[in-house]
């Protein structure tokens, strides 16, 4: 189904790192033959896209990624070779909304006329939320992937203009595949490998929990992250009853995954919070019986407990370790949930639905007015991270920096600017431990000690306190105190 708009571009900052947000773009791209993808902190298409959809993706590298004035440039490039009218959705992020507004400032009047933004929320996150009541002077219509999403842009933007849709992902029915038959209960993880929101810390103490039970599992985990290493840790640490049954597979492409869902039972869901668990969502169409820890968006919509799965307390190792040693007892329950689940995702999420609703959307947004940034305040965020640098350069001390993604880097470049001394950088990510960034490199949090006279920076909106609690824990077990935090406030 063709857009009424001639080109859509799709504008996503999280690089190689599989995610619900690259996948949902990698659909729209395999829709719709004029969609561009623009793709930040990458220089290469990720995994998940077919060899004929390579041609239509454009890059920004991580060096670049984090500052709006470079990423507008890069939309202005895709602008200027579009025919006809563009319809931009920026997703999450500050700086690929950053850039959408500087992109307008910048803009000829002409091209300024056929451009229309539009919003989606991916997750039930307050500063996904934030960006909406942002820019929806701009984006006069917005999305959210779940029923709590679409109500909670409702009470933000709602009431001021701004037009929202409830819009579930589009999800592909697989054909029918045969599993193996007996054996161990096979389960599997797969997404990012991080704790605020995915909260992979579980997956060790519930397989340790299963072995103690003496449930007869093999696990795969799927994916990578900045718990990566930590996971890792881990399961080492779980003793070999524990390792002898869990498989790493890091992060793999569209087909690999597909593969993975044929030949496991159960799948597995810890996070604390979603939008709409796009893993999830896609073994469910496959016929993997879905077990997951109640969170408030998203999954109350996919799962009704005992009809199409299995939902326990958020946070309950102890219940869900329960549950699979029930499923590893009956596999013709484990066959009826897999089924009502398959059955669910046909009833609601088909992509022939999707993708109609979208393109009304679309035409709808097409007959509003042209976009105006030059209404926008300044962006709160490079005002946050002013205000970080400027108390820690009022601290006398030199700067220590924990975060190296979109913030870090953006408190890095205001820290030179005003001629402070970084005398370390630091991520939780150990993939990006030894990276360079403006002459720093990148190094792993057990590091931090040796920053004890430096003033530390948790350089990240949403993450902060976490990281906070990770430089605290690596002084703790060093035996020192702790210097002084500090983080971006909006």
């Amino acid at each position: 189904m063709r857009f009424e708009l001639s080109t859509l571009l799709y504008i996503g900052q999280d690089g190689l790192c599989p995610s619900g947000v690259t996948t949902f773009g990698c659909s729209l791209l395999q829709q719709e033959p004029t969609a561009r993808m623009l793709l930040l902190n990458a220089e290469q298409a990720p995994l998940i896209v077919s060899a004929n959809d390579v041609v239509r993706i454009g890059t920004v590298p991580g060096a670049l990624s984090h500052d709006p004035a470079a990423v507008a440039r890069a939309i202005c490039g895709i602008a200027a070779r579009a025919e006809g009218p563009l319809t931009i959705l920026p997703n999450t992020g500050d700086t690929p909304w950053a850039a959408t507004a500087e992109f307008l400032r910048e803009a000829s009047p002409e091209l300024r006329e056929r451009v229309r933004v539009l919003g989606i929320v991916h997750s039930d996150m307050e500063t996904q939320y934030a960006l909406a009541e942002r820019y929806r002077t701009i984006a006069p219509i917005w999305i959210g992937v779940s029923r709590r999403c679409a109500a909670e842009l409702g009470r933000r933007v709602g009431g001021s203009g701004a037009t929202v849709y409830e819009l579930p992902y589009p999800i592909a029915i697989p054909p029918p595949a045969p599993r193996p038959a007996g054996g161990p209960l096979r389960i599997a993880y797969v997404g990012r490998l991080e704790e605020p929101q995915k909260r992979v810390s579980r997956l060790v103490p519930l397989f340790a929990e299963l072995v103690r039970r003496g449930v007869d599992f093999a696990a795969t985990v799927v994916g990578d992250g900045p718990a990566a290493e930590d996971f890792a840790r881990a399961l080492s640490e779980a003793g070999p009853e524990v390792l002898a049954r869990v498989r790493r597979t890091g992060a793999l492409g569209r087909d690999a995954v597909d593969e993975v869902w044929c030949n496991n039972d159960v799948a597995l869901l810890v996070s604390a919070f979603e939008g709409m668990p796009l893993a999830m969502l896609e073994a469910m169409a496959a016929g993997v019986c879905p077990v997951a820890m109640a969170i408030e968006s998203g999954l109350d919509e996919l799962i009704c407990d005992r009809a199409e799965g299995r939902v326990v307390p958020q946070g309950d190792v102890p219940a869900m370790a329960e549950v699979l040693a029930e499923l590893a007892l009956d596999r013709a329950l484990v066959r009826r949930l897999g089924a009502g689940a398959r059955r669910r995702v046909q009833e609601r999420f088909s992509p022939e639905a999707h993708f109609s609703a979208f393109s009304a959307i679309v035409a709808q947004l097409a007959r509003t007015a042209a976009p105006d940034a030059s209404v926008l305040a300044p962006d709160p965020t490079a005002a946050a991270v002013q205000r970080v640098v400027d108390t820690a350069a009022a601290s006398g001390r030199s700067v220590a920096i924990y975060g190296a993604g979109m913030i870090g880097r953006k408190v890095v470049d205001a820290c030179f600017a005003r001629g402070l001394r970084v005398g370390g950088w630091f991520d939780s990510d150990l993939a990006r431990a030894g990276t360079t960034y403006r002459g720093l490199i990148c190094e792993a949090p057990a590091r931090v000690v040796a920053q004890a006279e430096s003033v530390f920076i948790a350089a990240s909106l949403q993450f902060a306190p976490a990281m906070a609690a990770r430089i605290e824990a690596e002084f703790s077990s060093a035996g020192h105190g702790c210097p002084p935090i500090i983080a971006p406030q909006p």
